[in-house]
């Protein structure tokens, strides 16, 4: 694995183990879709002013619970941007994509 690759491997590993207790008490209930291990697609999940999204997610080769994420206009701007993404390309998404509305807590960080 490079640096990079450790990197958004650990920011991942962060985003995925976070408890409730660190949930905002008017949070909830929650559902579990799956898990991304890397960064989504679109700047908006970056933002730590974005309260709530569209995000976009679809499964991958290895399972319905092993998933692409991001945001985007429509369903073909997001498979544009997981296409031009050389991480996520790898893992094989497959649509039909799904669109929710999701509230934001916190915000990733970015390496540059």
């Amino acid at each position: 694995m490079t640096s990079t690759a450790d990197s958004r491997a650990e920011e991942a590993e962060k985003w995925r183990a976070v408890s409730p207790d660190g949930m905002p008490s008017e949070c909830g209930p929650f559902t579990f879709i799956g898990a991304l291990e890397g960064y989504p697609v679109g700047d908006i999940l970056f933002d730590d002013t974005v309260t709530a999204a569209e995000l976009w997610w679809a499964p991958t080769r290895y399972g319905p619970r092993w998933l692409v994420l991001g945001t985007a206009a429509d369903e073909s701007s997001f498979w544009r941007l997981v296409d031009d993404d050389d991480d996520l390309n790898t893992l094989g998404a497959h649509g039909p994509a799904t669109r929710r509305r999701a509230t934001i807590i916190g915000a990733l960080a970015q390496d540059n």
